[in-house]
């Protein structure tokens, strides 16, 4: 996620997303991706971890 897409999704501005993306950083929740000053992309591990075993088990379930 992005500032962009918390100001669109959430209607809040700019400066309260990037303190909620840095609490949530410092806090171990998100991963700041880039390591760039701007245009910077968070991410949470876990998600992704649950989305390749969702797509594990259908790949199992459609070999059967």
């Amino acid at each position: 996620m992005n500032t962009k897409y918390l100001t669109n999704g959430l209607g809040i501005g700019e400066m309260a997303a990037l303190r909620a993306l840095e609490a949530l950083t410092e806090r171990g929740v998100l991963t700041e991706m880039t390591g760039r000053a701007r245009g910077r992309v968070w991410q949470h591990r876990g998600i992704f971890d649950v989305l390749d075993g969702y797509a594990a088990e259908i790949r199992r379930m459609s070999l059967r």
